[in-house]
C-alpha cells in the first residue's frame, strides 16, 4: 500500500513537471476554467498512474499511451496543434527518460555495483528516484527561465 502512495506522489510531481515543461514553450490561453484544469491533470495523472501499473512490463507501449495521453491532454489544455503537443510530448518524455538513465547509471558506478537497486536495497532506489524527479524538476526550470516568453520561431503555431 505504502508503494502505491509513493508512486502516485511521484506521478503527480511528474505530471506537474510536464506542465511546467509545456508552460516554456507555449503561450497559455486561459479560456478554460479553473476547474477544467484541474480535472485535466487529474486525467493525466491517472493516464500515468494507470500505465505504470499496467504497461510495466512493455515499455514500448508505455511509451506510445504517454505520448497519446501527455498530446491529447496539453493539446486541450493549452488549446495547440496536436502536431506541437505530439512533439512537446516526446521532447518531455525523451527528457525524463534521459535523466532516468543517467542517474541509474550514475548510481550503478557510484554507489551500487551491479545497479542492483530494488532488490537489496529499497531505500536507496525510492532515494535514486527522488533525486531522479528532483533533476528533472530543476533541468525544467532552467528551460522555463530561458524559454519562457520568448518567441520561438521553431516552435510557432500560428501558421
Amino acid at each position: 500500500m505504502f508503494e502505491y502512495i509513493g508512486s502516485l506522489f511521484i506521478v503527480i510531481f511528474e505530471t506537474f513537471c510536464c506542465n511546467l515543461f509545456f508552460q516554456s514553450f507555449v503561450y497559455r490561453r486561459d479560456k478554460l476554467k479553473e476547474w477544467q484544469k484541474i480535472t485535466l491533470f487529474v486525467v493525466m495523472v491517472i493516464c500515468f498512474f494507470a500505465s505504470g501499473l499496467l504497461l510495466s512490463s512493455v515499455q514500448i507501449i508505455k511509451l506510445i499511451v504517454a505520448i497519446i495521453s501527455i498530446s491529447t491532454i496539453m493539446f486541450l489544455t493549452y488549446q495547440i496543434s496536436i502536431w506541437r503537443s505530439v512533439i512537446l510530448a516526446m521532447l518531455f518524455l525523451a527528457m525524463a527518460w534521459g535523466i532516468d538513465y543517467v542517474v541509474y547509471v550514475g548510481n550503478s558506478h557510484i554507489l551500487s555495483q551491479a545497479g542492483d537497486v530494488k532488490s537489496k536495497y529499497e531505500m536507496q532506489g525510492v532515494l535514486l528516484i527522488v533525486i531522479d524527479k528532483m533533476v528533472l524538476f530543476l533541468i525544467i526550470l532552467f528551460i522555463k527561465r530561458f524559454f519562457y516568453r520568448k518567441k520561438t520561431e521553431m516552435l510557432r503555431d500560428s501558421e
